[in-house]
């Protein structure tokens, strides 16, 4: 991730100055058909971040759930977005995903910054 590519990802990430369009179903099952498990980090933290955006736009679409369950995995999105974010925009949706929860409930406990965010957040709310 020290990469220049990720080091300019990072700033993107954390300007939050990316709009991203919604992706159509033909995208995503470009994106299902990859080894993303496989990518390179800096790859994987893009796609991630991606993935997080289309949760502002997707209607509930299955694939989005899936396809975060199986990226999300160590790639420190959370020390560019807000777990608080993240979390209410997951909630909002309705889906069924049984690798998303636990997967994303072991990368939100990794570090203190998750779980601060987490705490305050969920306090004020």
């Amino acid at each position: 991730l020290q990469s220049d590519l990720g080091l300019y990802i990072q700033s993107l990430i954390k300007e939050g100055s990316v709009k991203v369009a919604e992706l159509g179903c033909e995208e995503l099952g470009r994106l299902e058909k990859l080894r993303l498990e496989a990518l390179p980090p800096v790859i994987r933290l893009a796609v991630s971040y991606l993935l997080y955006s289309q949760l502002e736009t997707t209607k509930g679409d299955g694939k989005i759930f899936d396809l975060l369950s199986r990226n999300l995995e160590d790639t420190n999105l959370f020390r560019y977005v807000n777990a608080v974010d993240f979390s209410m925009k997951l909630m909002s949706k309705e889906f069924s995903s049984t690798t998303l929860t636990p997967m994303l409930t072991a990368e939100l406990v990794k570090y203190t910054k998750m779980i601060n965010e987490l705490h305050e957040g969920f306090q004020s709310n």
